[in-house]
């Protein structure tokens, strides 16, 4: 296997194992350690780590590594959310630290960034869409609220070393510089492809990475002079939504306004209806939770929405 990819979240792994899969990849996307070898370019380990206590994230990774003795990766990739996780208690410094010490290493990248979604860094903050990230919405998340934008701040609650920036006017003297330094930390900056293509260039010999999905892609298709499994070309393609945010709901107007499928699903929802409108159905289809749109004034929108779909 060319890659593991540990995702802090179902959600992460559903991301990440679509961006390789965009580079015709063979992708197995797993919720738990597989009980023998799996035949693949690529293995997504969804785990449910991001928002639990540190002790049991770590022992959750570590089962991971077990499995990957036996099953070797030319690289690991510790797959968080592109708008990290900034409270002193957040897991990523944590399992990060683990990760280091587990393999022995002395470095690894800390790269956020996804740039197609608005998530880029520079000097070592995190902007999204432009704006730093403890400016923009995502400051008042339920469960992670964003509260700075440097992400050195933000690891120096949650780590026990060091963090190098690094921008692009110097990716070309880290050897020189750095290269040699104990166990540290490298933020890159990240704002485009370019930036994309020259950081997997210059570390591409690393074994651990760790960031957004931003940087997935592009690491492996830096190996893709090699043998790669064909991968069939799903017919039928499902888009499931899990979030109700600002931006979400913006996305789903948008797709329903095209005329594509979608579904509102409440906790009522009868399962074997959902089945047979996926039967039915000649295109790709959304389903989206309808909490969306409870807060508008026109009740009625839901079931407009709904008659779309059914159409």
């Amino acid at each position: 296997m060319k890659l593991a990819v540990i995702a802090d979240d179902f959600t992460g792994g559903a991301d990440a194992a679509s961006f390789l899969k965009r580079q015709n990849a063979k992708v197995v996307l797993v919720t738990k350690i597989p009980h023998e070898k799996v035949e693949c370019d690529c293995l997504v380990f969804a785990l449910k780590i991001r928002s639990i206590p540190k002790n049991e994230a770590i022992e959750s990774v570590k089962q991971v590594c077990e499995y990957l003795k036996s099953h070797p990766v030319k690289h690991l990739y510790y797959k968080y959310c592109s708008t990290f996780d900034s409270t002193p208690k957040g897991n990523i410094g944590p399992i990060l630290d683990f990760l280091l010490e587990y393999y022995h290493l002395n470095r690894c990248i800390i790269c956020p960034s996804l740039p197609e979604n608005g998530r880029t860094v520079e000097n070592g903050i995190l902007y999204v869409n432009g704006t730093k990230l403890a400016e923009s919405p995502l400051k008042n998340h339920p469960l992670n609220p964003m509260w700075d934008s440097y992400i050195p701040n933000l690891m120096k609650e949650q780590s026990k070393y060091p963090c190098l920036i690094l921008n692009r006017k110097s990716f070309d003297s880290y050897y020189d510089n750095y290269s040699d330094r104990n166990k540290h930390y490298i933020i890159p900056d990240y704002v485009n492809i370019d930036d994309a293509q020259h950081i997997v260039k210059l570390f591409h010999s690393d074994y651990l990475f760790s960031g957004g999905s931003g940087l997935l892609e592009h690491l492996f298709q830096f190996h893709n002079n090699e043998h790669v499994f064909s991968a069939k070309i799903a017919t039928k393609t499902i888009v499931l939504c899990g979030s109700c945010s600002k931006a979400t709901k913006s996305q789903i107007e948008t797709w329903i306004n095209k005329g594509k499928a979608s579904y509102a699903i409440n906790p009522n929802s009868n399962i074997e209806e959902l089945y047979s409108y996926i039967q039915e159905s000649e295109s790709e289809i959304l389903f989206y939770s309808d909490a969306v749109f409870r807060d508008l004034t026109n009740t009625s929108r839901d079931s407009i929405f709904y008659s779309n779909a059914k159409k």
